[in-house]
């Protein structure tokens, strides 16, 4: 209820908040498009899925900021992302065919109507750009979805992805491709991170100014010195 009243959000901290569920994320991404601070440490149930759909209805907001007669179903995107059933896959009510609404939304001029009202009254809002990201400790991530992430949100400046068993150097190549503007990283308790992938940061993300490789095994002497 605090996400859907609070349209104009920029910070959010869920550190450590087991209790809750990946949902959370989903009308976080529909009712808080100007989200900057993403705090999300901790909280095992942080998936893959949610993640994705966070960068296409970015991207689809995008598209209807340049083209007006572009048209969002948020609903669409949670099938096609695999976060719900698709619409052509949902049970039917059993009251289908017997109501009025049935019968306006499958005329074509009542569902033109219905259309326009409803994109008259939707709010504009800016698509934010995230600057800050914590995601360590969420062990179903990896390094397809991360780079999908970095290649829409390249301005993040502080990233935390400690504590994610199945990153590799992938995902720093990324970062080093992408997030050109990165000042803080924390990689720690990463095994299989490597010399050649802090290094590959270090080299091209010219503002990095602390990164943290404790418990990197992958990471030698040989870097540091």
């Amino acid at each position: 209820d605090l996400l859907m009243r609070n349209h104009k959000l920029k910070r959010l901290d869920l550190r450590d908040c087991l209790s809750l569920t990946q949902s959370i994320l989903q009308v976080l991404t529909i009712q808080c498009v100007e989200v900057e601070h993403l705090q999300l440490g901790g909280c095992g149930w942080v998936m893959p899925e949610a993640l994705e759909y966070h960068v296409t209805h970015h991207s689809r907001l995008q598209s209807a900021k340049e083209d007006p007669d572009f048209k969002l179903d948020p609903m669409f995107l949670l099938g096609e992302i695999g976060l719900r059933s698709k619409p052509t896959e949902r049970k039917k009510s059993r009251y289908i065919g017997n109501d009025n609404l049935f019968h306006r939304i499958t005329n074509p001029k009542e569902a033109k109507w219905i259309d326009r009202k409803f994109h008259r009254k939707m709010v504009i809002r800016r698509p934010g750009s995230i600057l800050t990201l914590d995601v360590s400790r969420s062990h179903f991530l990896s390094d397809p979805i991360l780079e999908i992430f970095f290649k829409t949100f390249n301005q993040i400046k502080h990233l935390n992805i400690a504590n994610i068993p199945e990153l590799t150097d992938s995902t720093m190549k990324c970062i080093a491709e992408h997030l050109v503007d990165l000042q803080y990283l924390d990689v720690s308790e990463n095994p299989r991170i490597s010399d050649r992938g802090v290094y590959t940061v270090a080299r091209y993300c010219l503002a990095l100014n602390k990164i943290k490789i404790s418990g990197c095994l992958g990471v030698t002497q040989r870097l540091i010195r």
